[in-house]
């Protein structure tokens, strides 16, 4: 077996003539390319182009086929819908048939060119084939689609610009024949106009005032529709409100806990518990709170979090029998590795046994910081 790492990097003569060998054969394969060509391909653009227009023929007749079946198979052909009604129409989002016509080939990133018509509309509640028909691409109309679907509004022409991908010319192109809906607007105008009235100041209630307590419902009923205010008592708010309550956790013994205690605590899951255990017991038991966050693992900001909830109150510690303990019996503790045992046990065949803990000072490969954190677990045993 090979006693050290320098082993490793000596070769015998048949390695040394192999890796030669081998060096010899990588140069070959990079240098020998340079000595062949590549054959040019050459390309007919006139029916390289004449192909593409087939495909793209072909693929728009299956769109076609596509949405007629659709129409035939629900009994009626597209909805035309006036003008002047456009506005007033929620937004339907596109069916099968408008995704087939309104898809336009772009296989090779052209769109064929519809007819392109503009007219007065509402962006809030304008059909996917209206915008369409202003000529907006597929890609930005479902970018719109989204946003209103999300909670969006448009509350004012320029709004159109702010819509991602929007080109600045067609924005420029849509916003004079914008017309957007008010009820909406004239419903925040009377709530505002309402706050103002009754607060006298002309600015909105905060939560401190005795305005905040009031409700706005809106009732619709046969005879008609209209905002309604109704005034809620404050104590109804604050008797159903419930705050929610820091959790509090159970106080662990962290030589008694075993792993479904610890998993009750913050941040410590089945895995963790069963690491913080299995070091405890490699360890013979903790004397200190502080030796948990020595797990393998274990994030600092977790070990914060369960630290006041530990306690150290039964210690109880498996110590090793120094003076008796073989090599294999000394690594098996964690804060001791393969070498330290090594020195210990042969430290101890050249003088004899131990009798305090300055003895171990006298090994060189111990540094103090390791002998004070090993000192708990060891009992000198003098034959």
């Amino acid at each position: 077996m090979k006693e050290s790492w320098k082993d490793y990097l000596v070769f015998s003569k048949k390695e040394r003539t192999g890796i030669y060998l081998l060096l010899v054969i990588l140069g070959i394969v990079c240098v020998l390319p340079r000595f062949f060509c590549a054959p040019e391909l050459t390309v007919d653009a006139d029916a390289a182009k004449k192909i593409q227009e087939e495909l793209l023929a072909l693929q728009h007749q299956k769109n076609q086929s596509k949405y007629r079946g659709e129409i035939k198979r629900d009994g009626n052909g597209p909805e035309q819908e006036d003008e002047n009604d456009r506005g007033d129409k929620m937004p339907q989002q596109p069916d099968a048939g408008e995704l087939a016509t309104a898809s336009t080939d772009q296989s090779n990133g052209a769109e064929v060119n519809n007819p392109v018509s503009l007219f007065n509309f509402d962006p809030n509640t304008l059909a996917f084939s209206g915008w369409r028909q202003l000529g907006i691409p597929e890609k930005i109309v479902r970018t719109i689609f989204n946003y209103l679907s999300k909670g969006g509004r448009f509350r004012k022409p320029e709004d159109i610009t702010k819509i991602y991908g929007m080109h600045a010319n067609d924005a420029q192109r849509l916003m004079p024949y914008i017309r957007i809906n008010s009820s909406g607007e004239k419903q925040l105008a009377d709530r505002r106009s309402f706050y103002q009235q009754r607060s006298g100041n002309g600015s909105y209630p905060t939560s401190g005032s005795s305005l905040f307590s009031e409700t706005f419902n809106r009732e619709t009923n046969q005879q008609g529709s209209g905002l309604h205010y109704q005034r809620t008592d404050q104590s109804r708010f604050s008797s159903a409100v419930n705050y929610p309550r820091r959790k509090q956790y159970i106080v662990t013994d962290i030589n008694a806990a075993d792993t479904a205690d610890w998993a009750r605590l913050p941040g410590i899951g089945s895995r963790l518990a069963f690491r913080i255990v299995q070091f405890r017991e490699k360890l013979g038991g903790f004397h200190s709170i502080d030796q948990v966050a020595e797990t393998w693992a274990l994030p600092d900001s977790t070990f914060q979090k369960i630290k006041p909830w530990l306690r150290s109150s039964t210690i109880q510690l498996r110590k090793i029998r120094i003076n008796e303990a073989d090599q294999e019996t000394l690594r098996q503790h964690p804060y001791l590795r393969w070498e330290l045992a090594r020195a210990i046990v042969d430290f101890r065949k050249q003088h004899g046994p131990f009798k305090s803990i300055g003895d171990l000072t006298k090994i060189i490969l111990l540094p103090p910081l390791l002998i004070t954190k090993i000192a708990p677990y060891i009992e000198f045993n003098i034959p």
